[in-house]
């Protein structure tokens, strides 16, 4: 339903009660070629609102490139990636990417999902080792 091979998912789950969307991380060059079938994701059970797709960026974000954060950097929280035009090479500079599907619902791609990233957080957390504080 997303256009990548199973071999380049990493991780399938569901968020908490709260927000319990799909997430699935795949590899960044998966990320990057992404085909999600609005038509397909819908058809989706259990499927209460839609799916986060994330991948792990590198991190190293470099001023004036064309992106801005969607929140100032900390150093226990991951950078948040929100595009201001489509020149910026996001994987090369943020800790992690993310897209929002819920056809089920209406939407078909939510790129600034505040309740995504609820879910986001503390799974990017965890993994890159910057527990809350």
């Amino acid at each position: 339903a997303l256009g990548v091979k199973e071999v380049d998912v990493l991780f399938v789950g569901r968020g908490p009660v709260a927000t319990p969307d799909w997430l699935v991380e795949v590899y960044p060059s998966a990320f990057s070629g992404l085909q999600p079938d609005l038509a397909a994701l819908e058809r989706i059970t259990p499927m209460d609102r839609g799916v986060i797709v994330t991948c792990a960026g590198t991190g190293a974000h470099a001023e004036g490139d064309g992106c801005v954060e969607a929140l100032p950097p900390a150093p226990k929280r991951p950078r948040v990636l929100m595009p201001d035009s489509g020149s910026c090479h996001a994987a090369e500079r943020f800790d992690f990417l993310s897209r929002f599907f819920a056809p089920k619902i209406g939407i078909p791609e939510d790129p600034v999902t505040g309740s995504a990233h609820c879910v986001l957080a503390p799974y990017w957390a965890e993994k890159l080792q910057r527990p809350e504080g």
